[in-house]
């Protein structure tokens, strides 16, 4: 991966807001070639909307460019955000979840690989860079139900 020049990091004392961390991340992403989408998942609608109370941000990369990305996730995220890697946990599908602070806010990053974005239930998500043209499209929404609660009308 490239290295590309981040966003100065705020002077010591101040503080950033979820809002300004997921808009770093978005600069990060439309500059990284190697990423193919920067997405948010919530476990409801108001979890996607601005001012964000919490910030699950998604990266998802191909098959190459993956286990480099992975690799270097921790260095990017504290260039980027000022963030410190908490821990780092495999997930189902081959992903990796890493738990950040950053600012004195957690947050969750999860890096998947884009050939397997349709074998992960989700919820809900809102796209903030989707280079593929596709990003929803090819996403399972099975968690919808199962998180809100099932609606009248709406499958089990």
């Amino acid at each position: 991966m490239t290295a590309k020049p981040a966003p100065r990091p705020p002077k010591p004392g101040s503080s950033l807001s979820f809002d300004e961390l997921a808009d770093r991340m978005v600069a990060w992403a439309v500059e990284e070639p190697g990423v193919r989408a920067l997405w948010i998942e919530g476990d409801s609608q108001a979890d996607l909307r601005r001012p964000y109370r919490a910030l699950r941000l998604h990266v998802a990369a191909d098959e190459p460019q993956f286990p480099a990305l992975v690799a270097d996730l921790s260095s990017i995220l504290a260039r980027v955000l000022g963030a410190e890697t908490r821990s780092v946990t495999d997930t189902r599908r081959l992903a990796k979840e890493l738990t950040l602070e950053a600012h004195g806010l957690a947050l969750t990053l999860i890096a998947e690989q884009s050939n397997l974005l349709a074998k992960r239930p989700r919820a809900f998500v809102a796209p903030l860079v989707d280079k593929t043209g596709h990003l929803t499209h090819v996403m399972d929404f099975s968690d919808r139900g199962k998180r809100e609660g099932a609606r009248r009308g709406s499958a089990p």
